[in-house]
């Protein structure tokens, strides 16, 4: 909620002594030492189909990443940006099942980018992961993820439903539950309910 702009967000602070609490200190804390100070190479999954939401995070951490491995319905939108393909740090899908997940060529090419990180933080499917038949995708990279020695961020509904059915949820990291707030804390944009706390 600290990325909405609401009464109950930034206005109540104003008048009444307001402080966050021990889970939202430890989300700002691990997601802001991601975008000033991580161990490198440091390797972003964006993915999912809400371009309106993904596409600051896609371009802010294109900047601050090693790799933006973008997989998702994201690429595939006429709203994604052609600059971002001429990005050598930004890889999107090779090959795809149907355009409703990332085909096999791709899940390589992306092991093989997330096999150097020492910091890796995800957010967005890589595919219609409800549906079996393109589940492939995102199960492989969230159980491929969860294997690497590096520190392991997911993050967003969709993607913690996502890691939960791949079995893997407990071996990541951290597990941000700020939804809407992880994207926009990630893209730097404003967040009133965190400068209303200042």
């Amino acid at each position: 909620m600290c990325h909405r702009n609401e009464a109950s967000v930034s206005i109540v602070p104003k008048f009444l002594p307001s402080y966050g609490g021990f889970r939202l200190i430890r989300e700002v804390e691990t997601l802001t030492a991601l975008l000033k100070n991580p161990q490198r190479p440091f390797v972003a999954v964006i993915g999912g189909a809400k371009i309106e939401t993904k596409l600051p995070v896609i371009e802010n951490l294109a900047k601050l990443a090693d790799k933006v491995l973008v997989g998702g319905a994201l690429p595939f939108s006429h709203f994604f940006p052609s600059k971002l393909h001429k990005l050598s740090n930004v890889l999107i899908p090779s090959d795809s099942v149907n355009g409703r997940d990332i085909g096999p060529q791709t899940i390589s090419i992306f092991k093989a980018e997330l096999s150097k990180a020492k910091t890796v933080v995800w957010n967005g499917p890589m595919g219609v992961f409800e549906d079996s038949k393109y589940a492939k995708g995102t199960v492989e990279i969230a159980r491929y993820i969860s294997s690497l020695s590096a520190f392991k961020v997911v993050g967003g509904g969709d993607t913690i439903s996502a890691v939960t059915k791949a079995g893997v949820l407990e071996k990541m990291d951290f597990v941000s539950m700020g939804g809407g707030a992880m994207l926009t804390l990630l893209a730097e944009k404003p967040m009133p309910g965190l400068t209303s706390l200042k």
